[in-house]
């Protein structure tokens, strides 16, 4: 009563009325509504208090005031949380009251949500009703070519290159609104992207081709990727593995070595760093990437079983045994490491 605009006292009103054994859950959700209603920062903290409480759809627009803005915001803190159709009801109460600069970049938003969810056909009428009121938007065109990709439709690689085409006749912000908080909402999904520039739908066709194994339409284009800024572990990957299929295997090697320095953890890129340093005759490296694979995930049996050729090969018998144990444990009827462990331990 004596501080009626202070948001962090109705944070703590709500905070009350979920403690003890009787949640108070409407008077929770008041609250709540006044916090993020006076300050917005506070939303997410507030979801996390009230998920566990499985509120109905009308319950979670009640938390937040009803402009489309409050609902998008609302709504990407239930996305990141994996309260996906919570989600999308609320991104689809924004579009009701949205304007003409408001609704492409609400439409993309819930488009990349039904594409997470595996609802393609819907993910491209969002796209299409999105592009209806921002023509030739490089971000729409990518998401409604990801949509026509996922339902392996034709022309999927063609919609990619419009992408590509549209971004390089285009500057300025990829989704520009008057609203400057939906504006910084979207800057933080597009993360270093949030201005148009044709390294993004570049990357996007270059990843394509790769998955269609198109080698040298691929190397092309993630050479020309490169040249508009560094690419991120995935990039660098991919065009690894461009150059290999195109016969550059020294590039490829630095392409694999780059990748796997990007994203230590992503074993995957390891394990094809590996395997390229031990062709190439750099056996001792190849050893310690396997081992940094074997440390990070213990239950590979890829990476024990490389292991335990190498060190074979190596001559180093008793390592060697050691691995083809693990992957015995690991995998008790894989028949190389069973016979390898009866001629090294000298079992008949």
């Amino acid at each position: 009563a004596l501080q009626t605009e202070n948001p962090l006292l109705y944070r703590s009103m709500a905070v009350l009325a979920l403690a003890g054994p009787e949640p108070r859950v409407t008077l929770a959700l008041e609250a709540g509504r006044a916090a993020a209603e006076r300050d917005p920062f506070l939303l997410p903290g507030l979801v996390d208090r009230l998920a566990p409480f499985a509120l109905t759809d009308a319950q979670w627009t009640a938390l937040v005031p009803p402009s489309p803005v409050d609902h998008v915001d609302l709504a990407r803190h239930l996305e990141s949380r994996g309260l996906l159709h919570e989600a999308r009801v609320l991104y689809a109460s924004a579009l009701e009251g949205a304007s003409a600069a408001e609704e492409p970049v609400i439409r993309w938003m819930l488009a990349r949500l039904l594409l997470g969810v595996h609802r393609p056909a819907e993910a491209m009428v969002q796209a299409d009703a999105a592009l209806a009121k921002s023509s030739g938007n490089p971000e729409l065109l990518l998401v409604r070519a990801q949509a026509l990709e996922a339902l392996k439709a034709p022309g999927s690689l063609n919609a990619y290159r419009a992408a590509v085409a549209s971004a390089e006749g285009r500057s300025g912000l990829v989704f520009p609104t008057e609203s400057p908080r939906l504006q910084a909402i979207a800057a933080e999904r597009l993360g270093r992207d949030a201005r148009i520039s044709p390294a993004r739908y570049r990357r996007a066709l270059a990843q394509r081709l790769t998955d269609e194994r198109r080698w040298e339409a691929a190397r092309d284009e993630w050479e020309r990727a490169g040249t508009d800024g560094p690419l991120d572990a995935q990039g660098e990957f991919s065009r690894g593995l461009a150059l290999e299929a195109t016969g550059d295997p020294a590039r490829a090697l630095e392409a694999f070595r780059q990748a796997a320095t990007l994203d230590p953890t992503r074993t995957a890129f390891r394990a094809r760093l590996a395997t390229r340093l031990w062709e190439n005759d750099q056996y001792m490296q190849a050893i310690a990437e396997w081992q940094t694979i074997a440390g990070l995930e213990p239950g590979n049996v890829e990476a024990h079983l490389a292991l335990a050729r190498a060190y074979l090969k190596a001559g180093d018998r008793g390592r060697a045994l050691g691995e083809y144990r693990r992957v015995l444990v690991l995998a008790p009827g894989h028949a190389e490491a069973r016979q390898s462990v009866a001629r090294l331990s000298g079992i008949p």
